[in-house]
């Protein structure tokens, strides 16, 4: 799962992943847009690769949508090797979310407080943070 894969860093993982036949979901907030985005990256594909893109709906401002997506993940029975944590929101106006919590926090640091149901790590999944910023916490493997 690559989040704010739309674009720059995190379209560039997502390709490199795919090429690397993998199955990646960009975790987006435009559903549209995500998909779009997966369909150029599955086609730009080389033909030795057997990697999937898929572009699917996730807006970090909303513990609904990050709900959702993580239901919709765990009935997909697709494994989870690596999460890269790419999305995020910076330099806007104090603002709340629809739950009640700092924009930043909550789209940057939130969503991590909202287990999956049902969830453990399949795996030991491996997190990747893309903002180096003041908050950054190194990889950690899952203890499970």
């Amino acid at each position: 799962i690559v989040t704010g894969g739309y674009s720059g860093v995190g379209k560039e993982t997502a390709r490199l992943l795919a090429e690397w036949n993998a199955t990646v979901i960009l975790a987006c907030r435009d559903k549209a847009r995500a998909e779009s985005v997966a369909g150029e990256l599955q086609a730009s594909l080389s033909s030795s690769s057997t990697g999937k893109v898929l572009g699917w709906e996730l807006d970090l401002e909303a513990f609904s949508s990050v709900t959702a997506f993580a239901e919709r993940f765990l009935a997909s029975s697709l494994p989870l090797h690596i999460l890269v944590n790419n999305a995020g929101v910076r330099y806007h106006d104090l603002e709340v979310t629809g739950d009640g919590i700092e924009l930043h926090y909550q789209a940057q640091h939130g969503p991590r407080a909202v287990p999956p149901p049902n969830a453990g790590c399949r795996g030991g999944v491996r997190r990747h943070q893309a903002d180096a910023g003041p908050l950054f916490k190194p990889p950690r493997r899952c203890p499970l």
